[in-house]
């Protein structure tokens, strides 16, 4: 009886010490839980006001650095033989048209429809004009090909040198694409403002040069 009964002592003080163990390994595990999602929450939140600060400073850099001009400088029609391909519109920031200020606005408002493919072909035949370098016109034309759309009549194709000198892309005024090489602006205004071009009634219009 003796030998039993300390075998049964021997086996309830197991029991209890493995349930104490149990008991204490729940607890360390909540503890250690509660914390990770204490130190989770922290993170996430800092992360998250990380993430807010950088987009609102890139809002606020961009807004600043392409402020659409307000003032316009002139405006045209391109007609062919008997049909209107578009109307278009040059704005600054005061009014007037000097090459290499910044920021500027071209805006298109098309007569008739154009497919994506048509406006490519279309800009890499008047940059021919120009002394470009062939890769650079090529990555351009890249570029332009991701966001470009096809076009049908009266959409407007808003284009836009900001300050910075990158370049913006607006169909009808939801923003598209952007292009940061500086020197990508002025080559494409060129196809509308440059006086030598197969259009000089419309450039001298467009620029108020009478």
């Amino acid at each position: 009886m003796f030998f039993v009964a300390k075998t049964a002592s021997k086996k309830m003080a197991g029991q209890r010490a493995s349930n104490k163990s149990t008991s204490m390994l729940k607890s360390y595990t909540l503890e250690i839980n509660s914390l990770f999602r204490c130190t989770m929450r922290n993170l996430t939140l800092k992360w998250v006001m990380i993430i807010l600060i950088a987009v609102k400073s890139h809002l606020v850099y961009a807004a600043d650095a392409c402020e659409t001009p307000p003032l316009l400088v002139g405006s045209s029609s391109l007609k062919v033989w008997l049909w209107d391909v578009y109307d278009v519109e040059l704005k600054t920031t005061d009014g007037a048209y000097q090459r290499g200020i910044y920021p500027l606005q071209l805006e298109v408002t098309y007569k008739r429809a154009f497919s994506k493919k048509d406006l490519l072909s279309e800009t890499q035949k008047q940059w021919q004009r120009f002394d470009l370098d062939a890769q650079q016109e090529q990555r351009w034309l890249q570029e332009l090909n991701v966001f470009w759309p096809d076009i049908s009549k009266q959409d407007r194709l808003r284009f836009q040198i900001c300050a910075d000198q990158t370049s913006q892309f607006f169909y009808n005024d939801r923003a598209i694409g952007r292009i940061e090489d500086p020197m990508f602006g002025d080559y494409f205004s060129l196809i509308w403002l440059d006086l030598d071009g197969p259009f000089p009634d419309m450039t001298r219009e467009l620029i108020a040069q009478n």
